[in-house]
């Protein structure tokens, strides 16, 4: 089935908007005009020491569906310069494919910043390392 030109241009354009970049910059771009502040933190959820950050939204056009991943970043306030990262990726258009979790974890000291992720999938495959 192939994706007609309207399909994909909703699949990219609304997970675009919605992303955390886009919005973040809206906003600092409302808050500088209309009330002169100079910067804004990321939106987040903060809770009981965490914090999760607004999810990004990405569109992957494959070779047999359109696919959105949506992604996240979680801390933890006793664990400074360490965060993690969570995802899922699942189809929008186009054929069924399996759903795919990715989990990660960074961090940082001096300049230096290390990062690692695995993605599985509903489809039986197993862990693969990034």
């Amino acid at each position: 089935m192939l994706v007609s030109k309207n399909q994909l241009a909703v699949a990219y354009t609304i997970p675009t908007l919605l992303s955390e970049g886009v919005l973040h910059y809206v906003m600092n771009v409302r808050d500088y005009i209309h009330y002169g502040i100079t910067n804004r933190d990321p939106m987040q959820l903060k809770a009981y020491g965490f914090s999760m950050s607004w999810p990004e939204f990405y569109t992957f056009m494959n070779p047999t569906n359109v696919s959105v991943l949506t992604e996240t970043v979680v801390s933890h306030s006793s664990v400074k310069n360490t965060f993690f990262m969570m995802g899922v990726e699942s189809p929008v258009y186009g054929e069924n494919s399996p759903i795919e979790v990715g989990v990660g974890v960074a961090t940082s000291f001096s300049n230096i910043q290390l990062s690692s992720e695995c993605a599985f999938n509903t489809g039986g495959y197993f862990l693969v390392p990034r």
